[in-house]
């Protein structure tokens, strides 16, 4: 018998299987990146394909069987893109999912990476983060997740902003900003090693 696994999960992708059904990527919350197999998931009357539309952030059940992970429920909760009433912050959280799906490769890579992206998206949406402060933002989020996969070390300039990954308050990002530019040679350094 086959345990069931239940999980939230932000859909990355997805490509088509046979005539109706899909392999999804999902960036799970306690599994890493998990590619599943949602069956029919293509047919208009699929009750799982609004959970599974990219960006979409699902409550889902997952099956591994002899060929991989299946998907057997899907409980729709939102939509990263949807929940951002201002285009550059929708099209920087789409950059994030991007980021994330090119970095974060397999299921050893969990819960730490996800609590700190679903943080960051969260604190996107809220007042804290402003037109003024978005650039900040952003390399601030992209730092920490390219420290917590190792690609980026702490360097004296901002070590107390690694070291408190889930805070994305207004005072926390401006404290950040002198050295933004700083920080943005590093990310670009770390992408350019890592062939990313």
């Amino acid at each position: 018998m086959y345990s069931k696994h239940h999980t939230k999960a932000i859909v990355l992708g997805a490509y088509n299987v046979g005539e109706a059904s899909r392999t999804y990527r999902l960036f799970t919350s306690d599994m890493g990146v998990v590619l599943a197999r949602c069956q029919s998931s293509r047919e208009v009357r699929s009750r799982h394909r609004y959970g599974l539309q990219f960006s979409s952030v699902s409550d889902v059940s997952l099956v591994r069987s002899r060929d991989g992970w299946r998907i057997t429920n899907v409980t729709p909760l939102s939509s990263v893109f949807f929940s951002h009433e201002d285009r550059q912050k929708r099209m920087l959280a789409v950059r994030i999912l991007q980021l994330v799906r090119r970095l974060v490769v397999d299921e050893e890579q969990g819960s730490v990476v996800f609590d700190l992206v679903w943080n960051g998206l969260s604190a996107l949406a809220g007042p804290d983060v402003t037109q003024d402060n978005l650039a900040s933002f952003e390399v601030l989020l992209v730092l920490r997740i390219l420290h917590e996969l190792g690609y980026v070390q702490g360097d004296s300039a901002y070590t107390e902003h690694l070291s408190r990954p889930y805070h994305f308050s207004l005072e926390h990002i401006s404290s950040f900003a002198p050295t933004h530019r700083k920080a943005l040679v590093e990310i670009n350094r770390a992408l350019e090693a890592s062939h990313l």
